[in-house]
């Protein structure tokens, strides 16, 4: 049954389903970050994917392996997305929905539009965690 859930969850997930209200627009990336591509004409960015998960150690191996499948998938797909715009892949992670790129402006408004990204920020950036 989990794992039934967990696919759920990712089809509803990579159709762009957000919390957002009705009226707003969820903000990806950053002003500081697009102000960095347009002066440095690159970036390096942490993608962070909409890909939903659970701790490993709560799945089967079973749903390890889809929940892990998932992300890859959505990798995947993002890559396709970033065809023909200035990118370069510098990392891609297996248990977390994530990824890391170096980035042009073509590529980071892409990041900005697909509904496969929650979250853009540059990469070594530290981010205040909300605890």
């Amino acid at each position: 049954m989990k794992i039934n859930s967990l696919l759920l969850l990712v089809v509803i997930s990579l159709a762009g389903c957000t919390t957002v209200s009705a009226g707003q627009t969820p903000v990806k990336i950053s002003e500081q970050l697009w102000q960095k591509v347009q002066n440095d004409g690159m970036a390096r960015v942490s993608v962070s994917l909409n890909v939903p998960t659970i701790p490993e150690a709560q799945l089967t191996q079973a749903e390890v392996i889809a929940q892990r499948q998932a992300i890859g998938d959505a990798q995947n797909r993002l890559l396709k997305e970033l065809d023909g715009t200035k990118y370069q892949r510098l990392g891609m992670l297996t248990t977390i929905p994530g990824m890391g790129l170096t980035v042009g402006a073509d590529a980071l408004a892409v990041l900005g539009k697909s509904v496969l990204v929650s979250e853009v920020t540059e990469y070594g950036v530290p981010v205040p965690l909300n605890w």
